[in-house]
């Protein structure tokens, strides 16, 4: 099986595309524990996305979804503290809600300093 290349290596930026315009709508002062329902919408778009091009990506890599998480699991089990693990680690994380709208808080932020949101 040929080993899938860094992740996003094709892509650039923390952020696929879809969710960067759906920023502006984020109130970047809002550090609630309940956030509006459509923050949630916005959260489920973004993880159908990342998740389809992470499978897209996998499978252009010759590899299947299956296979990828099996061998990230063996990797990490070998060596917890390895780059693989850490790879799981941040691919978890990235699809953590929590995570993701401190993303999108700060994308909304940059969107601000820029002007572009309007």
């Amino acid at each position: 099986m040929r080993r899938p290349g860094p992740l996003g290596a094709r892509r650039g930026g923390a952020l696929p595309r879809a969710p960067r315009p759906r920023a502006q709508v984020i109130d970047p002062a809002l550090d609630a524990d309940e956030y509006p329902l459509r923050y949630t919408e916005i959260y489920d778009e973004f993880k159908s996305l990342y998740e389809g091009l992470l499978e897209k990506y996998i499978e252009s890599e010759g590899s299947s979804v299956a296979a990828f998480y099996a061998e990230l699991r063996d990797a990490t089990e070998r060596d917890p503290d390895g780059p693989e693990a850490l790879t799981g680690q941040i691919m978890l994380a990235t699809t953590d809600f929590d995570v993701f709208m401190l993303m999108m808080r700060e994308q909304r932020r940059t969107l601000d300093a820029a002007g572009d949101h309007k």
